[in-house]
């Protein structure tokens, strides 16, 4: 999902992809100068039109970032237990990616839990849509059968009727049995989608990032304990080079 993610549009009016994005603000095109191979990598490309060696170096770049921006970037929490609605935070020094990221990624896990949820509802609504096409065209097609053979004999000789009455009466017998069975097969369609409006989870997106995001920031006490930590650190170095100094001094004298 997250590979499929980063593949994604930025924005539905940007032709900027994701990924684009992430390797742009890391500043990762510099960083492969020395790598020609990576530097043509084409993540718009069609993969089954990509040699071996490059698509297997372009999905392991993929993944690479995946994994990254899971252990790095991307926090999914649950903020109360008693209720069912889950948290997705991405954090990132450029606030476009994040946004995008985030969006691409709600909406896409979205789309998958609920096709999941519908898959086969889904798969059976299709296969009765395509019964009833095939069902409403044999009975057009028997209705039909019966006007022609009405008309293919018009001034018949009544005692040979036989040759009008047999094929129309077969031809209106099929009709009508087709006929019953598309109404049967109508009615188990609407049943199946009325089923199918009833499973469908509700999914409602209770907040949306909005610019300017918000930007984190060390509090002012979060500020002095780090700092004084840090500037314990270095009197307690400054106070070891100065003993070490002190002793190779005196070992000289």
């Amino acid at each position: 999902m997250l590979a499929q993610t980063l593949l994604s549009q930025l924005h539905p009016d940007s032709d900027e992809l994701i990924i684009e994005r992430y390797i742009a603000y890391s500043g990762l095109r510099d960083k492969w100068m020395d790598q020609p191979e990576l530097l043509a990598l084409d993540f718009r490309a069609d993969p089954s039109t990509l040699a071996h060696q490059t698509l297997r170096i372009r999905d392991s770049i993929i993944t690479a970032f995946a994994t990254r921006i899971n252990e790095k970037v991307l926090t999914v929490e649950k903020p109360d237990e008693k209720l069912s609605i889950i948290k997705v935070e991405v954090k990132s020094p450029d606030e476009v990616f994040a946004k995008g990221f985030n969006e691409n990624l709600v909406r896409r896990v979205n789309e998958f839990y609920i096709q999941t949820k519908t898959k086969k509802l889904q798969e059976n609504i299709a296969i009765l849509e395509a019964k009833v096409d095939s069902v409403r065209k044999a009975m057009e097609g028997a209705i039909y059968s019966a006007a022609r053979a009405s008309d293919a004999t018009p001034n018949l000789n009544p005692t040979r009727q036989v040759k009008r009455i047999g094929p129309t009466q077969e031809a209106q017998f099929s009709a009508e049995a087709n006929k019953a069975i598309l109404g049967q097969l109508l009615q188990n369609l609407e049943v199946t989608k009325m089923t199918l409006l009833q499973e469908q989870p509700l999914i409602q997106l209770v907040d949306q990032p909005v610019y300017p995001l918000q930007i984190d920031k060390i509090g002012k006490g979060k500020g002095i304990v780090i700092g004084g930590f840090f500037f314990g650190f270095l009197t307690v170095l400054f106070l070891i080079a100065m003993r070490w100094y002190h002793s190779v001094m005196a070992t000289n004298d």
